[in-house]
């Protein structure tokens, strides 16, 4: 029962902290961090103990699931939302590079033009 109850409650600070992405760009980096801290701390307790469901009921080993899918499908959100900001900062980026302003002004009041 011991092993569930870490087990439920290293699932459960995972799954509330998922859920709450962060809306600024600056604090992404450390959101990232902490879930892959988190992460890191729960597999290493699952590592320990091969079956820690074995002596669960089913709605406590549903529960567990449940909240892992959720967690899954959250990361998997924000996953494509930082791949969908990055591409439109790689676009901005190369829109920027590829204006390329006309050369040789014409301080008289004239302008070239290439048609004619």
């Amino acid at each position: 029962m011991e092993n569930f109850q870490r087990l439920h409650r290293l699932t459960k600070v995972l799954h509330d902290y998922v859920v709450k992405f962060p809306e600024k760009e600056e604090k992404r980096a450390e959101y990232i961090q902490t879930i892959q801290e988190k992460l890191d701390e729960r597999e290493e307790f699952l590592k320990h103990y091969k079956n820690p469901t074995e002596s669960l009921s089913k709605e406590q080993v549903d529960e567990l699931m449940k909240w892992s899918e959720e967690i899954s499908r959250h990361i998997a959100i924000y996953r494509d939302k930082i791949k969908a900001d990055a591409l439109s900062l790689d676009t901005q980026r190369r829109m920027v590079k590829k204006y390329d302003p006309p050369r040789g002004f014409s301080f008289d009041g004239s302008f070239y033009d290439k048609k004619r």
